[in-house]
């Protein structure tokens, strides 16, 4: 399964896109290209499955690849693991082909704080600092970042 890393509550639908491949229930191997339409359901951390309001319909793609947006109000959380799963009568089930790491902490407060923040990475240690003075820092290594944070997104 693919890692995409978005932001909390992000606005753009392309970026919070979940993609299936849907095959037939007989034999499992065909692909299976009248879904358009169908209601797949999210997950947020292992949470209960849920469908419409969640995740949009199925739109598709071609030969069995469809992808469904997912609501920007399942994502304004900070951090969390969204994946998506599909069944109809003519399918297999299916699992989201990605999942979606939605970010908090780190990402906000850059992109909170954008026009009053001085960055400042070095030595492994990247600084936010607030117009008032206020800090926030973080600790890069090889294993990850310290302090609750695990992706920064490039811009």
């Amino acid at each position: 399964m693919l890692l995409r890393t978005v932001r909390r509550n992000e606005a753009t639908a392309a970026k919070r896109r979940l993609y299936f491949f849907l095959v037939d229930a007989v034999d499992g191997i065909t692909a299976e290209v009248g879904e358009a339409g169908g209601q797949p359901e999210v997950s947020v951390d292992g949470g209960a499955w849920a469908g419409a309001g969640s995740i949009g319909t199925l739109t598709h793609v071609g030969s069995g690849q469809y992808y469904a947006d997912v609501a920007q109000s399942v994502i304004n959380i900070n951090n969390g693991l969204v994946i998506g799963r599909y069944k109809s009568a003519n399918t297999t089930e299916a699992r989201s082909l990605n999942a979606l790491d939605v970010g908090g902490d780190l990402q906000d407060a850059i992109a909170r704080k954008a026009n009053t923040t001085k960055l400042d990475v070095t030595t492994g240690d990247l600084t936010i600092m607030e117009a008032d003075g206020a800090t926030e820092r973080f600790t890069l290594t090889d294993e990850g970042m310290s302090g609750d944070v695990q992706t920064i997104q490039r811009a």
